[in-house]
C-alpha cells in the first residue's frame, strides 16, 4: 500500500425497501483508473424473511451513461450479518451501486478501499 488510502462510500448503511440505483462517485485519481484490481465490500445487516438482495457495480465516463462491469456483481445475499468482497477492475471514472432487491426490505452498505495514484 502506498499509505495514501481512502474508503469511498457507494452505498450508505441505511435500509432500502425496492432495486435501485447508487449515485455515481467520481474516482479519478485513484489506482481503479489506472486498470488495477480495486477491492469493494458489501455489508449487510437487517434482512426481511424471504429476501433476496442482488448488487453490482457500475462504471460510466460522464457520470451519466452507466454500463456494467465485467466480474463486478456480488454473490446473492439472502441472510442477515453477511459481507461479501469483491475484486474487479472498473474502466471508467464514475462507480456507483445497482441492488436489486427481491422480497420486502435489507439494510446495507457498499463501500471502497482507493489508493491516491501519484500522478492523480
Amino acid at each position: 500500500m502506498e499509505g495514501n488510502e481512502t474508503l469511498v462510500t457507494l452505498s450508505p448503511a441505511t435500509v432500502k425497501s425496492a432495486t435501485g440505483n447508487g449515485t455515481g462517485v467520481l474516482v479519478q485519481g485513484y489506482s481503479e483508473v489506472k486498470k488495477r484490481e480495486c477491492v469493494a465490500i458489501l455489508q449487510c445487516g437487517a434482512v426481511s424473511s424471504g429476501t433476496t438482495l442482488d448488487v453490482k457495480v457500475q462504471s460510466s465516463p460522464d457520470n451519466s451513461s452507466w454500463l456494467d462491469i465485467a466480474g463486478a456483481a456480488f454473490a446473492q445475499i439472502t441472510t442477515a450479518a453477511d459481507e461479501k468482497l469483491l475484486r474487479f477492475i472498473p474502466n471508467n471514472k464514475y462507480l456507483r451501486e445497482v441492488h436489486t432487491i427481491s422480497g420486502t426490505s435489507y439494510t446495507f452498505a457498499v463501500i471502497m478501499a482507493l489508493t491516491k495514484t501519484k500522478d492523480g
